[in-house]
């Protein structure tokens, strides 16, 4: 058995961290559409939550690839303080640039170790 476990991955707008420490997943979508490519996209997210099962304090990645190709990562730091608690990671893309239409990946590793993946799609939209 792995150390941790994928709990939840979204891709959304936002997310917002009050001063309470409540979460608020702004406008959660799984695919993204566009008139023609390379495409911007604004500001995205990937929120995801971990679960572990051994205490300490650990490297996270979150990479987004395209055919088995990475074309974004993001690296940082989760802290699990206790037996099976959890930990939320928050990746922000901004102005980030789709070269084609197709599959991307979203893959998330914690100590280089892949933890899980999602598929997403990003699509041409036709000008109706």
């Amino acid at each position: 058995m792995s150390n941790f476990k994928l709990n939840f991955l979204h891709v959304c707008e936002q997310v917002i961290i009050d001063t309470t420490g409540n979460i608020s997943v702004i406008n959660i979508f799984n695919q993204i559409n566009s008139l023609n490519f390379p495409a911007i996209h604004p500001k995205f997210c990937i929120f995801c939550n971990i679960i572990g099962y051994q205490t300490g304090r650990y490297d996270i990645e979150i990479i987004i690839n395209n055919e088995n190709v990475p074309v974004a990562t993001v690296k940082g730091k989760i802290e699990i303080a206790s037996l099976k608690s959890e930990a939320n990671f928050i990746a922000n893309f901004i102005n980030f640039r789709f070269d084609k239409e197709g599959d991307y990946g979203i893959e998330v590793k914690v100590d280089g170790n892949k933890i899980n993946d999602k598929d997403y799609i990003v699509k041409l939209k036709k000008n109706v």
